[in-house]
């Protein structure tokens, strides 16, 4: 696995012919030179959390923190680097990928449980008002559960197709 840490610029360096990394690689590499010889004379590059089990054979993806000015930096040429497999976040500035010119990255990310809070946001009740009101539902008695399962699928593969558009 071409990936390579740099204690002194703070860059983890994808190198050639490596154009995809996951998640847990670099987690692998950056705690292993974390605790090298050279790598335990500075202080911590990352924070990482996940793969809690969540039952039934499912888990929690992970989340790679940059620490400080830390960032991934990949190979520079004209082709995508691609990092997958869980959520990278921190970095210079808040920016977890250093600039590679010729280089487009793809950082895939996820987030399948979230917890928001404060004052923004509508609450559970203001969200299916408004899914009944955005699809036409009547809320009585007659109703379907497979059709209202069937108008929100509708409702949300429009705003979705709205959105692909606007990319």
């Amino acid at each position: 696995m071409g990936i390579n840490v740099n204690f002194y610029d703070e860059l983890i360096y994808i190198t050639n012919p490596t154009d995809t990394v996951t998640i847990q690689q670099l987690v692998d590499i950056i705690r292993a030179a974390e605790n090298s010889i050279i790598g335990m004379n500075f202080d911590k590059i990352i924070d990482a959390a996940g793969k809690e089990d969540l039952g039934g054979g499912v888990s929690v993806g992970i989340t790679l923190n940059l620490l400080g000015d830390w960032q991934v930096k990949f190979w520079q040429g004209n082709y995508t680097g691609v990092i997958k497999g869980g959520n990278l976040v921190g970095g210079k500035d808040g920016d977890p990928i250093a600039y590679t010119a010729g280089v487009q990255v793809v950082l895939l990310q996820s987030a399948s449980a979230t917890i928001t809070g404060g004052n923004g946001g509508a609450s559970v009740s203001e969200i299916v008002d408004g899914i009944f009101e955005k699809t036409g539902i009547v809320d009585d008695d007659s109703i379907k559960f497979s059709d209202v399962i069937k108008s929100i699928y509708s409702v949300a593969r429009d705003r979705m197709n709205r959105i692909i558009k606007k990319l």
